[in-house]
């Protein structure tokens, strides 16, 4: 039996532990106990594996994309180590309430207390480079299409933070192919 397996075991016989009245649920504490004790595991780590229900907050259709990334990355390491997933985990779920009017969408994701510290951590990092690097190629964007204009003489020297984001942008520009006006203007009708 592997770890996840008796760890689930241990989720359902403390559920029942939970719902018992009287000596049945002394002896359901008992027996999960004396299994628990057996595998070395210790009651409080049960807790930590429990899925519950967390809401998430996208104020881009690009932050839920990578936040489903994200979560299909996880899926797969947990895969890889052996792991199985419960029912509904790591998925990103959506629900819309309201009237007509004033529509309120929801976002959600089930997963343990320990995935979703994870989760929601590297979700904040990402996010935050993402705007970064969405900076990087607009600059990009301008120089592969030739639209940067000369600098001011009185303009002050770049920083040098400003002068490597602007070498990786001229290095991402080169694989940018340069937008073609011409065709479009030509089939403009007037």
């Amino acid at each position: 039996m592997t770890r996840e397996e008796i760890l689930e075991r241990l989720r359902k016989m403390k559920a029942l532990a939970n719902a018992g009245v009287g000596g049945e649920r002394e002896n359901a504490e008992k027996l999960l106990e004396e299994l628990a004790a057996r595998h070395g595991i210790n009651l409080d780590d049960l807790e930590g594996d429990k899925v519950e229900k967390h809401v998430v907050k996208f104020s881009q259709t690009w932050q839920r994309d990578l936040f489903n990334q994200l979560m299909g990355v996880m899926r797969q390491e947990k895969a890889e180590r052996g792991e199985t997933l419960r029912e509904k985990e790591l998925e990103l779920w959506k629900r819309r309430f309201g009237t007509k009017y004033c529509m309120v969408t929801e976002n959600y994701t089930y997963a343990t207390k320990c995935d979703w510290i994870e989760l929601s951590a590297k979700f904040e990092v990402l996010k935050a480079d993402y705007k970064r690097q969405q900076k990087s190629f607009y600059l990009a964007f301008l120089m592969a299409n030739d639209l940067l204009t000369d600098p001011n003489d009185d303009a002050p020297e770049p920083t040098p933070e400003q002068e490597k984001a602007y070498k990786a942008a001229a290095f991402m520009s080169m694989s940018i192919e340069r937008t073609s006006l011409h065709p479009q203007l030509e089939n403009m009708e007037v």
